[in-house]
């Protein structure tokens, strides 16, 4: 689930970075433009430190331009964004925990296969899905744990309490571990950077 979850954000991640190359392409969609806009900037604005930069080295003017406008809609887009995926991915782990331990209370004391924990998470995403879910806090993450359970073999679990009391340690050690908005912010900035230089590729 861990490896899946880390999937799931990059997933995201690029989702929201691509977001940024939209804005930023939706200002400055080729070179011609990025031109006008630059010498707009600097002559017809009359900002004449500008005119010099403009004048000295015109790509290195556009350049400027450019990461300045795209710090921009990245900053409006990230300020947002990032604390959501960052609460998000935490409370798809909370939602992991809460799932065992609703599949552990219907067992009484039975051995278990990991089939019925599946089963469950798919009746809770078809739940939520259907707007009949009972637990607000987690409808969001039903579907995603469903839809990404891991393809293991269906053991048997001979205590299912043991199970689900050792799964929320496992996931407790790991989030002790791991900074989730480190982790987030980490991350996001790479698929920026990629599509960063994508942008400007097709700008210059």
């Amino acid at each position: 689930f861990d490896a899946l979850a880390r999937e799931w954000l990059d997933e995201t991640l690029v989702e929201v970075a691509a977001d940024v190359r939209a804005r930023c392409l939706a200002d400055m969609p080729d070179a011609s433009t990025a031109a006008e806009r630059a010498y707009q900037q600097a002559f017809v604005e009359r900002n004449w430190d500008q005119v010099m930069e403009y004048v000295v080295d015109v790509n290195a003017y556009l350049r400027k331009i450019f990461s300045t406008l795209f710090e921009e809609r990245k900053l409006s887009i990230t300020r947002a964004q990032r604390p959501r995926l960052a609460a998000q991915l935490g409370a798809l782990f909370d939602a992991l925990a809460s799932v065992a331990q609703r599949w552990v209370h219907r067992q009484t004391g039975q051995q278990a296969r990991l089939s019925g924990l599946q089963d469950m998470l798919r009746n809770l995403a078809a739940e939520s899905r259907a707007g009949q879910g009972k637990n607000a806090d987690h409808q969001d993450a039903w579907p995603l744990l469903s839809e990404r359970f891991p393809v293991v073999a269906d053991f048997t679990i001979d205590d299912p309490p043991r199970f689900a009391h050792e799964l929320g340690l496992q996931m407790a050690e790991l989030l002790s571990k791991t900074s989730v908005e480190n982790l987030v912010a980490e991350r996001l900035e790479g698929a920026l950077q990629k599509q960063e230089a994508q942008v400007w590729a097709l700008v210059k």
